[in-house]
């Protein structure tokens, strides 16, 4: 009787048993699937900023670094057999000079991806005939990203444009009255 009784209790241990594995399949499938949601909204997000960035940069440039530019495009380079993707790439001049624009479009900007964006611009450099011009596109631009680029990149965030021309277009009516 005893041992009838372990096995009814083993019986119903491997069919919770069996019950939690379906649970537990079920879940993952789902985190699975939220995993490859969460990646497309992140990548729509991201490419978002950088039709953004597209728009309101070429005049930006112009009106606050002296950065002559028709439009950004994406580019992707081979570098040592390893592609290097640049979000926002375009020549133009400065002054004068011939320059070459690099830019990265991040939604939020920290000292690493600074870092990290450097050692992408100085593995290009050598491969562009031109002075190149390193800059961030973002939403949100954290202290440390402002310590990390010095003054080798220029960091703006999406409202900067908007809020300095803005300003700027207020200054010049007021000085017409």
């Amino acid at each position: 009787e005893r041992l009838a009784q372990l096995a009814q209790a083993q019986a119903r241990t491997d069919e919770r048993l069996t019950r939690v594995e379906g649970i537990l399949e079920r879940t993952e499938r789902v985190l699975a699937e939220l995993t490859s949601q969460v990646k497309a909204l992140s990548d729509n997000v991201g490419y978002g900023l950088e039709d953004i960035a597209r728009v309101v940069l070429p005049g930006y440039l112009r009106y606050r670094y002296g950065i002559k530019i028709e439009r950004f495009e994406r580019r992707l380079f081979q570098i040592d057999g390893q592609p290097v993707d640049i979000d926002l790439y375009a020549e133009g001049t400065r002054g004068r000079k011939r320059i070459v624009v690099l830019g990265e479009a991040k939604a939020r900007i920290y000292g690493r991806e600074v870092s990290q964006f450097h050692s992408v611009v100085e593995r290009l450099k050598p491969h562009i005939a031109a002075e190149v011009v390193p800059l961030m596109f973002g939403y949100f631009i954290d202290l440390s990203a402002t310590e990390a680029a010095g003054k080798q990149t220029l960091l703006i965030a999406s409202y900067q444009p908007t809020t300095e021309m803005q300003s700027r277009a207020v200054q010049r009516r007021r000085s017409r009255r």
